[in-house]
């Protein structure tokens, strides 16, 4: 761990420094202007200005509740964490991080790397709510229909007035404002007020109500450093490299070197766990990415280390600067976070479960037995990061914070240039930074239908999406208008773009699709409803068989006998399905977590092709203790030190990825049965008796490429 200590801060105060350094992959130029919206202005009769000043303080009141919760949550309004991953393994499947475990407040990633750790095609995903967009997932829309929702209950339905009044009103129409040093928040709203007692009746039809709130200045900001910093510099990605590597040359023992070069002993090689090596480096994390800074923001700081040159260098990377409002940039406050009980993903290569061991060659010669062991090893590295951007002069001094959150990768211990990557903008407003959703764009009519695939009935109130060349717009969603539900639109024209549903039950397949002027766009798209169907999980034996005695060395292998073995009452499973589609692993994703030795589960799938993933581990009540192995060869002798294994290992595995073998089909007949049996491959606990058993890890991995029959699921 980088120890704090050695560190001495300097606190600049009142720093306004901007400095350009290199050429960002992306730099979004948003129109600063007011948007060309309708102007409203305030229209009551002056005998009602406490009735308006009740209605504009509610307003102010709304909005001010809507953007503080959007604040948390990265702009996203309403959050459902049924509709994320957040806390699956292995980590790298998640697209959001709950702030605090059971909490279910979620915060979606912003960016994230959408494939796995051995991915070559990688793709990067933007999901990010548009300040302006008027549809749902827009800030702007949501803030609108946040404060026409919850008007009335606000103002207690006029109660205080009805003693003086009879009031009668239309449904509210809300209009959001972003400017440059304000918010704006006006209201449509159609009052008549009667005086009791008398003929004279009173009228109102629009309130007005400003914020001191810069929102679109902080969103804006938000964005520069997304894309300038996070996506243009790898920023993240490289601390987190910089850490790891910092960790491998020696200041944690944990952590296996990333290049520790070549050793000649006479003992075992070192062994190391991927559990200890993980908790390390989340520590390190957490204690160093303060050290990550904006210069010119609020509450920046210099670091330096007056003892050693090459700490000094070593934080000076994480000083990071960006072009953007420097004014607002001074008075906003930027934080990196990240905590150890935050989900990490790390794998290190090579290793064999939780087992990490260098590649070691015996070498005999005649008067001696060395053993050449190379310590080279490779860390993938995923986790998530929250930025918070915290402007203190809001709300009239009391502050406004406005946080999101990204993945932080590394793969083969090396960083991704965005460069060599396709980007994947899916999110709704995403596009309004690219211009394919000006709805001047729109002007081809098109007819779309979404059917149930079994069933063949249409599906009403759901939600479609469109993406051409990387850019997605929210198509609309059906309704039945008396013939069935449909959808009757106008879009862009696009060659070969793709149309997706969103919706709570059904799924859908990428359905490509042009929109052509002038010819029939008339689409039907079929969706999948999830079954949801029972599985067991059987583990097969893998076992140790003896071979011949060469010189009182005792041969061995671990060969697959297809044999059924008990499930531990302290082994707890983890089973995965990942949905392939066009060979690329989709956002269908299941994964069920089996503990204290059970073995049945449901699961909700929908027809398709499957990756499946079975990961075993044993969480041991007393130590394995591996023992001593003596081998003389021609009269020299030497010990193979033992181990002592504490914590937990892998006691089971199996992967049908596709990667030699192909990946499994489940059809709507397989679902219609009562259940699925899964298989994996493990071994038996008092098996593992010297540090050479430890072979058994890569046996299993083995054992579930070369017996892929007997391992395929089956149904019944």
């Amino acid at each position: 761990m980088l120890k704090k200590g050695q560190v001495t801060l300097f606190v600049i105060i009142g720093l306004v420094l901007v400095i350009l350094v290199g050429i960002s992959l992306y730099i979004i130029s948003l129109d600063t202007e007011v948007p060309e919206d309708e102007v409203i202005t305030r229209d009551y009769d002056a005998d009602l200005d406490a009735v308006a000043s009740t209605i504009e303080d509610c307003m102010g009141i709304l909005a001010r509740e809507f953007f503080e919760e959007i604040g948390v949550t990265g702009g996203f309004h309403d959050v459902d964490p049924r509709m994320y991953r957040y806390d699956l393994y292995p980590e790298y499947v998640n697209n959001a991080l709950e702030l605090f475990p059971d909490s279910e407040l979620i915060v979606p990633y912003w960016f994230s790397i959408d494939s796995p750790p051995d991915c070559i095609d990688c793709r990067y995903r933007l999901s990010f709510p548009s300040l302006e967009g008027d549809y749902p997932g827009a800030i702007r829309y949501d803030a609108e229909r946040y404060v026409e929702e919850n008007m009335l209950e606000c103002v207690d339905y006029f109660s205080a007035f009805e003693d003086t009044y009879n009031i009668s009103y239309e449904e509210p129409s809300a209009l959001i404002s972003f400017y440059d040093e304000h918010t704006s928040v006006a209201l449509r709203w159609d009052i008549e007020a009667v005086v009791h007692g008398s003929d004279l009746t009173l009228s109102a039809s629009s309130f007005v109500e400003d914020m001191d709130l810069r929102m679109k200045k902080i969103y804006d900001l938000a964005l520069d450093l997304l894309f300038q910093v996070i996506i243009g510099r790898n920023a993240l990605d490289e601390f987190t490299r910089e850490v790891s590597d910092v960790m491998g040359m020696g200041l944690d023992s944990d952590v296996p070197p990333r290049a520790g070069g070549v050793s000649y002993e006479r003992r075992a090689p070192r062994i190391w766990r991927v559990s200890e090596a993980k908790d390390a480096i989340s520590e390190s994390l957490s204690d160093n990415i303060m050290y990550m800074q904006i210069i010119g923001s609020r509450d920046h700081f210099i670091i330096t280390d007056e003892e050693e040159s090459f700490m000094q260098s070593f934080y000076s990377r994480f000083l990071h600067s960006m072009r953007t409002d420097s004014d607002q940039l001074s008075d906003t406050s930027i934080t990196f976070s990240y905590w150890p009980n935050w989900p990490m993903f790390l794998d290190v290569n090579p290793s064999m479960g939780d087992i990490v061991m260098p590649e070691t060659y015996a070498v005999n010669m005649p008067m001696l037995s060395l053993s050449i062991t190379t310590y080279e090893f490779d860390y993938d590295i995923a986790h998530p990061v929250l930025i918070t951007l915290e402007d203190d002069t809001a709300f009239r001094g009391e502050g406004y914070v406005f946080q999101f959150a990204v993945e932080s990768n590394i793969r083969r211990s090396d960083v991704y240039s965005t460069e060599v990557l396709d980007i994947d903008i899916d999110a709704p407003g995403a596009e309004d930074f690219y211009g394919f959703s000006d709805t001047s764009q729109r002007t081809i009519p098109v007819s779309i239908e979404v059917v149930d695939k079994d069933t063949f009935e249409r599906l009403g109130n759901v939600s479609i999406m469109y993406t051409c060349l990387g850019q997605t717009i929210i198509v609309g969603t059906t309704e039945d208008r008396g013939e069935g539900p449909v959808l009757d639109t106008y879009m862009p024209a696009c060659i070969d773009g793709y149309f997706e549903i969103m919706d709570d039950e059904y799924y859908s397949d990428e359905v490509v699709e042009s929109i052509i002027d002038g010819e029939d766009n008339s689409f039907v798209i079929e969706a999948f409803k999830e079954t949801e169907i029972s599985f067991n999980v059987n583990k097969k034996h893998v076992a140790r068989t003896y071979g011949d005695e060469i010189e009182g060395l005792q041969e061995y292998n671990w060969e697959f006998n297809n044999n059924l073995l008990s499930v531990h009452q302290d082994e707890e499973l983890f089973v995965l399905f990942t949905r392939i589609v066009n060979n690329e692993p989709s956002e269908f994703i299941r994964a069920i977590e089996l503990e204290s030795g059970r073995t049945s589960g449901e699961v909700g799938l929908i027809p398709g092709e499957y990756e499946l993933m079975v990961i075993s581990n044993l969480y041991l009540e007393e130590d394995v203790i591996l023992d001593d192995e003596e081998i003389c060869i021609e009269g020299e002798c030497h010990t193979i030190e033992g181990a002592r294994i504490n914590e937990s290992i892998m006691y089971g595995y199996l992967m049908l990825d596709g990667s030699t073998s192909g990946t499994i089909e489940i059809t709507s007949e397989d679902l219609d049965n009562d259940r699925m049996i899964i298989y994996y491959t493990g071994f038996r606990l008092d098996e593992l008796s010297k540090t050479r058993h430890l072979e058994v890890f890569g046996a299993l991995v083995e054992a579930s490429e070369e017996h892929r029959e007997e391992l395929l699921p089956r149904f019944e």
